[in-house]
């Protein structure tokens, strides 16, 4: 959590979800078995698709691309689609709410959570509804507000200067308040 600065949750599924492009991207270049799999799924979502583009070769790209083409130009052949980027990523995601949920019921990680960014609101509303417990929601909520008004005071500063004028501590607090608001590219909750 110190590490990133950011909402803990889309920190460590984007990590998540770089490895797993990477391990792919590998796997259709030299596995014709993975690029047939891959094909019968019907390839990967848009923003798969796109992430995988930026990060595979021109080889892999190519690979992927002729298979599904040779494959759906076929009339028998109806398109489907069942990214296994976002299957993988949901049960991550699950997991880390569950292990999140777990950690805020602790005293002494609270300690550790309110002097962090915090989780964004997606992920704080996904906490929130996996609890029954009213005093932990409640102290979810309070501490999410004081956490967000800590970044007034850069968000000032970037308001008052031009982007590139302003302090490297002003542009990761834009950066981590509009995660605060929006989560990742990809929450799919």
């Amino acid at each position: 959590m110190e590490e990133s600065g950011r909402c803990p949750v889309c920190h460590l599924i984007d990590n998540e979800e770089f490895d797993m492009l990477s391990r792919v991207q590998y796997d259709v270049t030299h596995s014709p078995e993975v690029r047939e799999a891959i094909v019968n799924e019907g390839g990967f979502c848009e923003f798969h698709f796109r992430q995988f583009r930026k990060i595979a070769n021109a080889k892999s790209n190519g690979l992927l691309m002729i298979a599904m083409v040779e494959h759906y130009s076929r009339p028998e052949n109806a398109l489907k689609l069942e990214c296994r980027f976002c299957a993988y990523l949901d049960g991550i995601e699950r997991n880390l709410l569950e292990a999140m949920l777990s950690l805020l019921e602790d005293i002494t990680f609270r300690e550790k959570y309110d002097r962090h960014t915090g989780l964004c609101l997606g992920h704080l509303d996904a906490v929130i509804r996996r609890t029954n417990q009213v005093e932990l929601k409640e102290w979810l909520i309070s501490t999410q507000r004081e956490q967000m008004k800590r970044e007034i005071p850069y968000l000032e500063q970037m308001a008052t200067q031009s982007y590139y004028d302003t302090s490297n501590a002003a542009r990761g607090s834009l950066v981590r308040t509009v995660e605060k608001f929006v989560g990742r590219r990809t929450l799919s909750m």
